[in-house]
């Protein structure tokens, strides 16, 4: 899929997400064909089976979570901060799609991400938490596992402190999209 993006999110509040929301808002700025991966459900965890390279259910979701992984030029993760982390159905989604020799390969200087030429984005929302602050243990996280996959060099977006004052958070975030947008259409 040319300029196609991959938007995956992972809050539990579903359609009603404001990670969610922004993620979207941004693939759409963005342009070109979306596909939402909402994996807020949950997901198969990793087992005996995937660690073994044996067929089983978290196997063959793996197999078709990093297929559609590889088929889009973009990846937009989407969370909201959960405890100072990811959502346990992103992590999840994380363990399925980062397999040695799929998605990542060890090499003597160490692990080497096998998912390049693609662009990725983070987008994360906090209750009462700053962005990029002591405990912001999501968007380092987040931009460190894509770079793991060979997407390096993810664009952030973040809607922090919601509850202190959405407004201006809200704000924020889509100033950033417009920004980001911009420099993706230059």
């Amino acid at each position: 899929m040319s300029n196609s993006t991959l938007v995956v999110t992972a809050s539990a509040a579903g359609a009603q997400s404001v990670s969610r929301k922004l993620a979207l808002e941004l693939a759409e700025t963005l342009g070109g064909p979306v596909t939402l991966r909402d994996v807020s459900g949950g997901l198969p965890v990793v087992d005996a089976d995937f660690l073994g390279g044996r067929e089983g259910a978290s196997t063959k979701v793996s197999e078709e979570l990093i297929a559609e992984l590889r088929a889009h030029d973009r990846v937009i993760l989407a969370a909201p901060m959960y405890n100072f982390g990811v959502p346990a159905a992103l992590k999840s989604w994380i363990d399925l799609v980062a397999r040695a020799g799929q998605t990542f390969r060890y090499t003597e200087t160490g692990p080497e991400g096998l998912l390049t030429g693609k662009t990725g984005y983070v987008v994360v929302t906090t209750g009462g938490t700053p962005a990029a602050g002591a405990v912001d243990f999501t968007t380092p996280y987040l931009v460190h596992v894509l770079a793991f996959l060979g997407i390096s060099g993810a664009q952030v977006v973040t809607a922090d402190r919601m509850v202190v004052d959405a407004n201006a958070s809200l704000a924020t975030a889509r100033g950033t999209i417009r920004t980001l947008a911009s420099h993706a259409a230059a």
